[in-house]
């Protein structure tokens, strides 16, 4: 919890006083070696207020945890001056960012009209739990950017074949990486296991129908707007936008990683995560994304649907 918190106040002291600063077009315009030595002024100063916040508040200061968040909130600091950042769709992004981590909490309303047992509850229930929660989700991000998705709906139909071309030569890239990957880490680290697509397949298994609205079609969905298109429209820098929504796709697939052996998972899910950036800045469209990564999971769910079947025959 003490990391946790060293990390959420590294990061506010950190990033949102210069978010504040670039949309009240408070930073004066300067060369990159003066914005350097800003950033690094202003990370200082953020690792100082940290450590005396975390003081005051009598918890345990973790300089490790600290100096990670600052150092990486303070890349996007320079880039902020830089403009290769628009401050405020960056705003924007974290709160969809947000939204999204915080959307299970809309699983409560269902579980308060039914009277749900949580200390019972079966994985078919859950996953139908988190349709519900998608769907209110996918709502919400759809009236966020409606207007866009219109626009590239019909941009994306008058050139659904150059759009399809890009997306399946980035996915088989990065399906070509993330089978690599996989073999090496499962051969190489002893134990190393993919938690998140375990819980997959026992979703699949136990309610398909569900696995398959859930998993098939809202989640690529609701994935694609959120780590790609409100990345895409905040993060101008390319690279900074395709890492950035690789590595935080993948990282939050090997979120419940309870070994460094199985974090490594983080590179065959961020390949794909990276291949879906590349596709929307490539194409500027993120149905291209979206139509790529729904083949790509409802082809998943039908060969595991398969696999099973084959076994139980």
């Amino acid at each position: 919890m003490d990391n946790f918190m060293n990390g959420i106040f590294a990061f506010l002291f950190c990033m949102i006083p210069i978010i504040v600063f670039k949309i009240k077009d408070c930073i004066p315009k300067a060369n990159k070696k003066t914005h350097l030595l800003m950033t690094l002024g202003w990370a200082s100063v953020s690792l100082l207020f940290t450590f005396l916040l975390m003081l005051v508040s009598r918890s345990t200061f973790k300089i490790i945890p600290t100096l990670i968040t600052i150092a990486i909130t303070s890349i996007y600091n320079y880039f902020l001056m830089e403009n290769e950042i628009d401050a405020k769709n960056l705003v924007k992004m974290l709160i969809i960012f947000l939204l999204f981590m915080m959307s299970s909490y809309l699983q409560l309303i269902p579980i308060a009209i039914f009277n749900i047992d949580l200390n019972n509850l079966s994985m078919a229930t859950a996953t139908w739990l988190t349709v519900f929660s998608d769907a209110i989700l996918l709502m919400i991000l759809f009236l966020i950017y409606r207007k866009d998705l219109i626009r590239d709906f019909k941009d994306f139909r008058h050139h659904i074949w150059e759009n399809m071309d890009v997306a399946i030569k980035y996915w088989l890239i990065g399906l070509i990486i993330m089978g690599t990957s996989n073999v090496l880490i499962t051969f190489l680290a002893t134990g190393a296991q993919a938690s998140n697509e375990m819980g997959v397949q026992t979703m699949i298994h136990d309610a398909p129908l569900a696995s398959f609205l859930a998993a098939g079609i809202l989640a690529p969905i609701i994935e694609e707007l959120t780590f790609r298109k409100s990345f895409f429209d905040a993060l101008k820098n390319k690279w900074l936008f395709i890492l950035t929504s690789g590595l935080i796709f993948g990282g939050l697939h090997v979120i419940s990683a309870t070994s460094w052996q199985d974090f490594l998972f983080i590179i065959p899910y961020s390949s794909l995560g990276v291949a879906f950036a590349a596709m929307v800045y490539n194409r500027k469209n993120i149905l291209t994304s979206i139509s790529m990564h729904m083949i790509h999971n409802v082809a998943l769910i039908l060969l595991s649907i398969a696999t099973m079947a084959v076994i139980l025959l």
